[in-house]
């Protein structure tokens, strides 16, 4: 499946894509969640919950389709990742991972969802934490999963 040394995605590899890209990006973001919730994190509403950490893991893998989306939007391509993607892609999708981040953080500060403890580092009242989270682990899971292809395509020849 590969052509000039660069990885051919077909359409018979799409799905393992999607799918292996979910479950890497839900794996790492869950063990981010639990990791940095307690000491940086006070729930004003609710005590955060086994359940809590895993829709806010879902949340996370949202933002990551998303975020992969409005890139592949602006390549005009869905395996853009596959199409020779420069760096600035790659820094799209962090950067785009971030906004929508801080997006959230904004809207939940305001509806008291949640607030900071003190040893949280914050800009203009936001938590860095989830930003650098969604911009670190969204291209992660993707050099991961796109690496998982490679090997599962090795596999088979």
């Amino acid at each position: 499946m590969e052509l000039n040394g660069v990885m051919n995605m077909t359409k018979l590899n799409r799905p393992f894509f999607i799918i292996s890209a979910s479950i890497v990006g839900f794996s790492l973001h869950l063990i981010w969640e639990y990791v940095q919730c307690t000491p940086l994190f006070v729930h004003l509403k609710t005590s955060p919950t086994h359940w809590s950490m895993i829709r806010a893991t879902l949340g996370d893998i949202v933002i990551f389709w998303l975020a992969y989306l409005i890139v592949a939007a602006f390549k005009k391509s869905f395996i853009w990742p596959w199409d020779s993607a420069g760096l600035i892609s790659w820094a799209l999708l962090a950067f785009i991972s971030a906004v929508i981040a801080g997006i959230i953080e904004y809207f939940a500060l305001n509806r008291q969802l949640w607030t900071y403890s003190p040893i949280n580092p914050t800009i203009s009242g936001i938590s860095i934490v989830p930003l650098f989270q969604l911009a670190i682990i969204n291209p992660l899971t993707l050099l991961i999963s796109k690496k998982l292809l490679i090997l599962k395509d090795k596999t088979i020849k």
